[in-house]
């Protein structure tokens, strides 16, 4: 598809007499694209979304795979060929071509699967009515639509707020508020349509007092069953009981510094997974050469506010069993590729891709296991606060040689004084430590120390839990 958008594109803003430059960039726009394009479908993921069950978050996937693939396509053209053959406007056309090729398909066959599905399966549905028409309602309505054949369908609901009687609700009638049960269910019997269950998919607490007493007596007299959505699905819907949220970290460091250092992080990522390009193939070649497949190791961490997300690393050591099923030491398991990808930090470099979608930063608290982060006070709140970093304070400052407390502290240490001028530090640092290898700073694990111990943060290290040096990696 990806090739194919170019091709349409540049068919599309064909000029009126087609040359050999035209040919020319027509063929190799083509192949450079489908290529870029496979390298970022596949950095994130998007071959491995199932199109039966596509959502607005894997739509989302689609336009911003689209954004970067012609994002890169665009530069690495014009440096083969200054961009020769191809209009203008190519690239806008293309992107659009391509967002609707990939997000058209996924919902045709989405809506041909529901299709086949609706006529493969015939079973009695049972009418039901909803009371409700918050984000339980919302839920509970799309899980219908996704289930052809399923046993029950909606055919009205009963609006908790009267503002929205009248209207529809994700194509399901609003027939009259909590109060209109009666009329509701007597005006359907009338057209021969008997709701046999009703879901209430809001907390029962939530609704004025005494409507749940009347409510159940109206669906007794006409045999109707009442469930609730939030105690069968175990939900919490609506109100209260949250007693902190992760959406909006405190403030931290410098945060004017914080965005323009998020921009930075978005435009050099870029031209750096463009300029290492031939050596990510050459690294990914070695590793396939001495490992086998997988090229890429994935790891699921906790990142930004504690956010899950999947740390890419080319892989550095092989599996941990041996044929025989013995287990192997991490020296056995790690060939001379391997410890060349370490040593020279190569390994890391598909994390420009995390940088790139916004779950890291080039500078920060590496991100760690969620098992490391039990062993903090406050469960690893605190150091996430920041994005997680290809490099940082405790990176520079000694690294794999320093204790799990005083890696803890040096983060938190930087997450509380953050600035433009540390990050240029920690990046010539970082550069030293490549070339010399790393050594470690006892006068900057003193001052996170006496800071840590003055400021009582809660994201402490807790020593009874101590596990070891090699738990933070």
């Amino acid at each position: 598809m990806a090739a194919l958008s170019f091709v349409l594109a540049m068919l599309l803003r064909a000029p009126e007499s087609w040359s050999e430059e035209n040919t020319y960039a027509l063929i190799v726009g083509t192949i450079i694209f489908a290529a870029v394009s496979a390298f970022v479908f596949f950095s994130l993921s998007l071959h491995k979304s199932v199109w039966r069950w596509s959502s607005t978050t894997d739509q989302m996937t689609v336009v911003r795979a689209a954004t970067i693939a012609v994002f890169l396509f665009v530069p690495t053209m014009f440096v083969i060929g200054r961009l020769d053959g191809i209009g203008r406007s190519v690239p806008f056309i293309q992107w659009f071509v391509l967002v609707t090729l990939l997000s058209g398909s996924r919902f045709l066959y989405r809506w041909y699967m529901t299709r086949r599905g609706e006529r493969s399966v015939f079973r009695q549905r049972t009418p039901i009515l909803l009371l409700g028409t918050g984000e339980g309602a919302a839920i509970y309505l799309h899980a219908l639509d996704a289930t052809p054949g399923s046993a029950f369908y909606a055919v009205g609901i009963l609006c908790d707020q009267g503002t929205l009687v009248g209207r529809s609700f994700n194509g399901v009638p609003v027939l009259g508020g909590a109060e209109d049960l009666e009329q509701v269910l007597v005006d359907l019997e009338t057209h021969g349509i008997f709701a046999e269950r009703m879901i209430v998919t809001k907390p029962l607490e939530s609704l004025p007092a005494g409507l749940v007493g009347r409510l159940g007596g109206i669906a007794r007299r006409h045999g109707v069953e009442i469930d609730t959505l939030p105690d069968l699905l175990s939900l919490r819907l609506g109100g209260g009981g949250v007693v902190a949220t992760a959406d909006e970290p405190m403030p931290v460091g410098a945060p004017r510094w914080l965005e323009v250092k998020r921009f930075l992080d978005v435009a050099v990522s870029a031209a750096l997974l463009l300029f290492t390009a031939p050596i990510s193939l050459l690294a990914a070649f070695l590793v396939l050469v001495e490992m086998g497949n997988p090229v890429l190791f994935r790891q699921v961490r906790p990142g930004h506010v504690l956010r899950p997300f999947t740390l890419l690393k080319f892989r550095s050591m092989r599996s941990p069993r041996s044929a025989d099923g013995r287990l192997l030491s991490d020296q056995e398991r790690t060939g001379m590729v391997g410890r060349f990808l370490r040593r020279t930090r190569l390994d890391e470099i598909p994390q420009l891709v995390n940088v790139l979608k916004g779950d890291m930063s080039f500078i920060g608290p590496r991100p760690l296991l969620p098992r490391d982060l039990a062993d903090l006070a406050d469960g690893g709140w605190e150091r996430s606060r920041l994005r997680p970093g290809l490099t940082g304070w405790a990176q520079v400052n000694g690294g794999h040689q320093l204790s799990n407390p005083d890696k803890m502290a040096l983060d938190l240490w930087y997450t509380r004084h953050a600035s433009p001028w540390l990050d240029l530090k920690i990046v010539f640092l970082t550069i030293r430590m490549v070339i010399f290898g790393e050594k470690v700073n006892q006068a900057a694990i003193d001052e996170a120390r006496a800071w840590l111990d003055h400021s009582g943060s809660a994201g402490s290290f807790e020593p009874a839990r101590e596990v070891g040096q090699q738990a933070v990696v």
